[in-house]
């Protein structure tokens, strides 16, 4: 039995259940943060966290966006390169701005909740919200993780290999000019 039904609309999930919504959002970002582990599997599972939360906003309408950014084809040209770069490039910067808008609704709504009485549609509100600016930390978070993949291919290729020993080169020397070179320097020109 599972608390979230694939044939529901978000309007009948109960205001109580939204915040369950959120789980895999929190888990995605608490396991990217996982440090002394192998980092390859810890972004994996991130990325099964967070591809997780943004089918399910989805699959509720809470979001009309894709799955995080899929990879363009390796074939592109550098003009279509350029400007799904500036497409990604103004699509960051419009969820920035809806971020901080978010970011200031959830202060406000959060000092409504703190109240002896709250509203029903206040904290609903205050979770569709946070629903909304997860949905961006996800596509960002998402974003992060394709661009950490080939870094991470690299270092795994790179790890068993010895390292070439540097090319032999004169050792530095400190350069000392004394105030009496200096004024032979001069003189002499």
């Amino acid at each position: 039995m599972s608390l979230f039904s694939e044939n529901e609309e978000i309007d009948e999930v109960a205001t109580a259940d939204l915040k369950y919504l959120l789980l895999p959002a929190f888990l995605g970002y608490a396991t990217s943060k996982t440090v002394g582990r192998d980092r390859a599997e810890v972004i994996q599972v991130a990325e099964v966290y967070f591809r997780d939360f943004l089918a399910r906003c989805r699959q509720y309408g809470i979001t009309e966006l894709e799955n995080g950014d899929k990879r363009e084809a390796d074939g592109e040209g550098e003009l279509q390169q350029l400007l799904s770069a500036a497409k990604r490039r103004q699509q960051k910067i419009q969820r920035y701005q809806q971020q901080k808008e978010m970011l200031e609704k959830q202060k406000l709504l959060k000092e409504l909740m703190n109240q002896s009485r709250v509203d029903a549609e206040v904290v609903r509100e205050y979770y569709m919200v946070l629903l909304r600016y997860w949905v961006n930390n996800a596509i960002e978070e998402l974003r992060s993780i394709e661009e950490e993949k080939p870094i991470l291919e690299h270092m795994a290729k790179t790890k068993g290999k010895p390292r070439a020993p540097p090319a032999s080169q004169k050792p530095l020397r400190p350069i000392i000019i004394s105030s009496e070179q200096c004024h032979r320097g001069t003189q002499e020109h």
